[in-house]
């Protein structure tokens, strides 16, 4: 039998929807810096072995910045360097609306693909 960590099947490389994610952080705090967004994920998503880097989260901001999904202002403060702080647009929540309206509908199909995979149990085959 070979290997099969490699393989789709093993979930190696599934989407953890980080920017949906990210999209919820900024709609549920407002204004907030990347530091920040990163810390909050890091609560919500703790326990369930989902690791993401600083890069990558940047990343998704400046695309969603580019597509007009958030927007950033500059935060000059007394203490520290500035930072930049992003916030949703009328079309990020629009998008976000759209995310949960898509997760739920996968939920469905996942649901459903589960519930047939349990009926197989006694098959001597799986």
């Amino acid at each position: 039998m070979s290997n099969l960590d490699n393989f789709p099947c093993s979930g190696k490389n599934m989407n953890y929807f980080l920017g949906p994610w990210i999209l919820l952080v900024i709609y549920k705090k407002g204004a907030i810096h990347g530091f920040q967004i990163k810390k909050i994920l890091e609560e919500w998503l703790d326990g369930l072995s989902i690791s993401f880097n600083m890069t990558g989260l940047y990343r998704h901001l400046n695309a969603f910045e580019k597509r007009g999904i958030v927007k950033s202002k500059w935060e000059f403060s007394g203490k520290g360097p500035a930072r930049k702080i992003y916030f949703l647009t009328d079309m990020g929540k629009e998008c976000l609306s759209r995310w949960i309206r898509t997760l739920i509908f996968q939920k469905k199909i996942i649901n459903s693909f589960i519930e047939k995979a349990e009926s197989l149990s006694g098959d001597s085959k799986i």
